[in-house]
């Protein structure tokens, strides 16, 4: 009889201890779900306004440029792929006057919105009357699309300090320029826009060595 008790009584108390594992296992399955994730990826950062500005500004221009590259006469492929370069570098020169505060490059973006507008304007002006015809072979168009500045720009503009991302997205934007220009005095014949190349080059050269400096001073 005092066996028969035992076992009833080991019975009872192996399944209370069931009950109150299943219990706590249901409370810790309930909480869990419903606490925070740590390890979750999180959603991204808001991209800066000026990013924003300068993505949109160099897709558009990037896709002018690579059209102008194509054509077979050198001088006519430097001035319409020049003109969307230019715009482009005007864009930026506003967008850093709109977010920008350092003074020396809000000086600098406001000499390029005055310097480079009226080139912009003797393009245009230029190719209403400009030769089509290709007096050499269409060599231009390989250099064109072997210069890589475009990636250092975008990559450049994603600055969250829209001072540095300014300097770093201009820099390979004027070294672009460079390349073009040095590209239209190696194939180009016209005398004018032969000129135009060598001016941009002397003014563009010391304003990327302007903006290295002032890199260097600003670290952050």
């Amino acid at each position: 009889m005092k066996y028969r008790f035992l076992i009833v009584f080991l019975a009872v108390a192996l399944s209370a201890c069931s009950q109150n594992d299943a219990i706590t296992s249901s409370v810790a399955t309930t909480h869990n779900h419903h606490a925070p994730n740590h390890h979750a990826p999180t959603s991204s950062s808001h991209t800066a306004p000026h990013i924003v500005a300068y993505q949109q500004s160099m897709n558009a221009m990037h896709k002018d440029m690579m059209t102008a590259s194509q054509i077979s006469n050198p001088d006519r492929a430097f001035a319409l792929g020049m003109i969307p370069h230019h715009q482009g570098a005007v864009e930026m020169a506003k967008i850093q006057l709109q977010y920008g505060k350092n003074a020396e490059m809000r000086q600098l973006a406001q000499a390029i919105l005055q310097n480079q507008q009226p080139e912009i304007d003797f393009m245009q002006n230029w190719l209403k009357n400009a030769p089509t015809h290709n007096p050499v072979k269409n060599q231009h168009s390989a250099e064109y699309a072997q210069m890589a500045w475009h990636d250092a720009m975008m990559q450049g503009i994603q600055a969250e300090n829209p001072d540095r991302a300014f300097a770093l997205g201009m820099i390979p934007h004027h070294q672009g320029v460079v390349q073009m220009a040095q590209i239209e005095l190696k194939y180009g014949t016209d005398p004018k826009m032969r000129q135009l190349a060598q001016a941009i080059i002397q003014a563009q050269e010391p304003e990327i060595k302007q903006m290295q400096n002032w890199l260097s001073q600003n670290p952050k």
